[in-house]
């Protein structure tokens, strides 16, 4: 593989036959064909890169400079051509992963840890948005990869579930005493799910694990995800389940898949199979 236009490529021909002939030969065209080439070239760069002679061409001065550029610049692009395909099939690089961070808090330490510490070459971003905002952001290649909730389908995704989630009525005692209800109005389906509880005094706190320490404190509910309200203890589930929410893990199908893409979605999928 060549990182030179035509052009180049049959100067550098000509640098070594030094005979039109012969070159036109080795690059199978003809030799007006490269005569014009080279004329071009010249045309290109105002300066002569060959005298003609009767025994065949011999390069300029300036020619010398060219040719040694050229080679200089060939090898140098082999080297790091060769330096980054071995990163390519390494474990090592940079990515970015989003997932909210209610999402991250439970889930993250499944995978994120062994990820980062087994693999000295290997660097995650986490950074923390809302699902939608995670979405949109892989499928506009801001990320590499997102642990979300109830992505939205789209064509450009691989969307993998990873486990299962729900939303529920949470509270200090099995029986609440107020009709008091603190949600995060970021929760999917949030206006949807509030119409079941217009006689409740309806709290908006931007953040579920102060929810779910507000909910420990509180005579009224709280609506959690169960996987935060899990991590509170003293909480109660209070009714059934008013959200079901899948976790997804997300990425671009074309996106490059070097090794450590590979093993980042590997390690993911296995970690909550375990």
């Amino acid at each position: 593989m060549k990182p030179f236009k035509r052009e180049y490529e049959y100067f550098l021909l000509l640098c070594r036959s030094l005979n039109i002939s012969g070159a036109a030969e080795e690059a199978g065209i003809q030799q007006a064909g490269l005569s014009k080439s080279l004329r071009s070239l010249e045309d290109e760069l105002k300066q002569p890169l060959f005298y003609r002679t009767n025994r065949g061409l011999r390069l300029t001065p300036y020619g010398e400079i060219f040719k040694n550029l050229l080679t200089s610049t060939a090898t140098n692009w082999e080297l790091s051509l060769e330096k980054e395909l071995t990163k390519f099939n390494e474990v090592a690089g940079s990515f970015k992963i989003g997932s909210h961070a209610a999402v991250a808090n439970g889930l993250m330490g499944k995978f994120y840890p062994r990820l980062v510490e087994e693999n000295e070459g290997l660097r995650l971003k986490l950074e923390l948005k809302r699902s939608a905002e995670v979405t949109r952001d892989v499928v506009e290649y801001n990320l590499d990869f997102g642990v979300v909730v109830n992505p939205t389908r789209h064509e450009d995704l691989v969307i993998t579930e990873l486990q299962r989630d729900f939303s529920a009525l949470w509270a200090s005692t099995k029986e609440p005493q107020k009709r008091v209800l603190y949600y995060n109005p970021e929760m999917l389906e949030i206006v949807q799910t509030l119409k079941k509880y217009s006689r409740y005094k309806l709290v908006e706190v931007g953040d579920y694990e102060v929810i779910a320490s507000l909910g420990r404190r509180s005579q009224g509910v709280c609506l959690l995800p169960s996987a935060v309200a899990g991590r509170s203890p003293g909480l109660h589930q209070i009714g059934r389940p008013v959200m079901e929410a899948k976790i997804c893990l997300i990425y671009r199908h074309d996106i490059l898949k070097s090794r450590a893409f590979q093993e980042i979605v590997r390690s993911i999928r296995q970690s909550f199979r375990l």
